[in-house]
């Protein structure tokens, strides 16, 4: 499992920080963390999606896909320095999936408007998987039932593409406290989340001891839990301490004492928690162990991803709030 791990991250991290200090270049116009996020909260939809049918719902296939694309694009309009060609290319984006949403809810309405056991459309001579398909009786619940699963899509997609794009919003916080292409609010939340999950893995591991909530996530230990929410602390400390924090495009906010950046660590660290937490309770509703099996060693993207959807929130919450208290002073 560790080798896995480490095979991933050793081909995932690069390419993840090549796109994501690509991003500080103005002519990449905020594309590349765009795209990052996208695909993330893509597939992550998807995986919920997944997750929906693994519960006895019915949501029409790669619905997840449709909808996590959408929560990215809306917050990238916001402040940002695109081009005519970009907002063309990115409004024809944004038409095309939402027409494409919208014909998958119809056509799911219309399929399950269908009396059951009776085809759906006409059996197909000679093609046998056809021949099933159209015998296949609509999902029940009928077009409640349709409404139903879309709005439960949309929740989904919403939630992982939202809390995610708060990534998009770190990058441009403010002018005077993240220079516009500084990207090392994004650089540093990311290193930190990800140490402190490789760090509450291997302390859980060799040192074992009593679980923090069995029901809910059987390995993860009370001593894990406190060494990753350590570590998250600690990347942020030694962050300050090298000037990362703060420095880079002259910001205008600087950390005061090790202590303040170690509590606002500490309190990512939390919010991480938060969403690996909230994350499990989702699988043990779906009755399945990982979310998907797209990254070797991990499971699914939500079961990588599931702490930054809580962390980075947190961590854009803190930055406005500092520098806004900075501001007033």
């Amino acid at each position: 499992m560790f080798r896995q791990r480490a095979l991933s991250a050793a081909i995932g991290l690069p390419i993840l920080y090549g796109l994501i200090f690509l991003d500080g270049y103005p002519w990449a116009h905020g594309l590349p963390l765009l795209a990052v996020v996208m695909v993330v909260s893509m597939l992550g939809a998807e995986e919920f999606r997944l997750l929906l049918c693994h519960r006895g719902f019915h949501p029409p296939k790669d619905l997840g896909k449709m909808m996590g694309m959408l929560p990215p694009l809306f917050p990238y309009f916001y402040h940002y320095d695109y081009n005519d060609l970009v907002l063309l290319a990115l409004t024809i984006v944004i038409v095309v999936d939402v027409l494409m949403v919208a014909l998958a809810l119809i056509g799911d309405i219309s399929r399950r408007a269908l009396p059951r056991g009776k085809p759906s459309a006409p059996v197909a001579a000679g093609n046998p998987p056809a021949a099933r398909k159209a015998h296949e009786p609509p999902p029940p619940g009928g077009p409640l039932g349709a409404v139903r699963d879309f709005v439960l899509v949309a929740v989904g997609a919403l939630y992982i593409g939202g809390l995610l794009s708060c990534l998009i919003f770190l990058r441009r916080v403010d002018p005077d406290f993240a220079a516009p292409w500084g990207v090392w609010p994004v650089a540093l939340l990311i290193a930190a989340v990800w140490i402190a999950d490789t760090a509450a893995f291997a302390a859980g591991k060799l040192l074992d001891g009593r679980k923090l909530w069995p029901r809910l996530s059987p390995g993860k230990t009370i001593i894990g839990t406190i060494a990753g929410i350590a570590a998250c602390a600690i990347v942020f400390a030694v962050a300050a301490a090298v000037e990362v924090v703060g420095a880079e495009g002259g910001a205008a906010i600087k950390f005061g004492a090790i202590a303040a950046v170690l509590g606002v660590g500490a309190v990512v660290g939390v919010a991480g928690l938060g969403g690996d937490l909230a994350e499990s309770a989702l699988k043990r509703w779906a009755g399945v162990k990982d979310s998907g099996d797209i990254i070797r060693g991990h499971g699914g993207v939500l079961d990588r991803f599931d702490s930054l959807l809580w962390a980075a929130p947190a961590f854009l919450y803190i930055l406005v709030s500092w520098y806004a208290l900075v501001a007033d002073l």
